[in-house]
């Protein structure tokens, strides 16, 4: 992701504009633009049908009404396509996540942990080509780098927000966080591709209880009682440090978790 900081009109203050990078090159024309959102629905529902075995650029011409030959001008192969599918879908996961823990009346070290992960959990339900794509694509260079920078962003979006509001003792092991993001993608495989449905929200249930049971041996009083939501929110006012004004030049993942929680602020109004 880039972020932007550009003034508005008089009395509107600073607002901020997103925009997502991929590795193909974003087209720049409505009509290409409206191209590729046909190339990668079309994807989507082939991955659905019939898993990364289904997806070949004949499959998608047919499906998508594109030509082969236009396919190629923006993605060089099939696991191109795939990544940028999931840079997609990263975004919706990204969102879901900001709005399961803007959504709780009281945000704790626990219950932050069980957001964050139940709306991982639930976005991979409802979206089950994600599943083919995120896991069972990962014999791919491209598609391990996506799942990999997922993680990562993730996890250091959840270090700046627990470091924000002080629900973590400096004694707290300084990889804990990663470790837990790392170890619910690993779970995540093994629930969804595995385990019966019926049985898999217990399942990812016992991890939440478990991963923050664990946070919790390093949690402060703040991280143990919680904060109401808008006092959270509130915690979390330190603007993004690092960005280029017009350019838009690209953040590390700890900034780019900042930029999420500034999003967050604006969301519900806070300054």
């Amino acid at each position: 992701m880039w972020v932007q900081v550009r003034e508005g009109p008089p009395g509107a203050g600073t607002r901020l504009e997103i925009a997502v990078s991929t590795t193909r090159r974003d087209p720049m024309q409505q009509r290409s633009r409206e191209r590729v959102e046909q190339i990668l629905a079309a994807a989507s529902e082939l991955l659905h049908e019939g898993g990364l075995d289904n997806l070949s650029t004949r499959a998608l011409a047919e499906r998508s009404g594109v030509p082969v030959g236009t396919i190629y001008r923006y993605f060089e192969n099939s696991d191109a396509i795939v990544a940028a599918f999931l840079d997609r879908e990263m975004e919706r996961l990204d969102a879901a996540i900001a709005a399961a823990v803007l959504g709780l009346e009281r945000v704790t070290l626990r219950g932050l942990i069980e957001a964050a992960s139940l709306a991982h959990f639930a976005h991979h339900q409802q979206h089950p080509q994600t599943v083919t794509a995120w896991f069972g694509g990962r014999r791919s260079a491209a598609i391990r780098d996506r799942v990999r920078e997922q993680d990562a962003r993730l996890a250091s979006w959840l270090q700046t927000v627990v470091d924000a509001a002080g629900f973590l003792a400096d004694d707290a092991p300084p990889y804990g966080i990663d470790v837990i993001v790392r170890l619910g993608d690993r779970l995540m495989e093994y629930v969804l591709l595995d385990v019966p449905k019926d049985a898999q929200e217990a399942l990812v249930g016992s991890y939440v209880d478990m991963v923050a049971s664990y946070a919790e041996r390093y949690a402060t009083p703040v991280g143990m009682e919680g904060l109401p939501a808008h006092e959270f929110v509130a915690a979390l006012a330190e603007r993004p440090a690092h960005y280029d004004g017009e350019n838009g030049n690209a953040l590390s993942p700890a900034v780019e978790g900042r930029r999420q929680l500034r999003e967050m602020r604006l969301r519900l109004g806070v300054n």
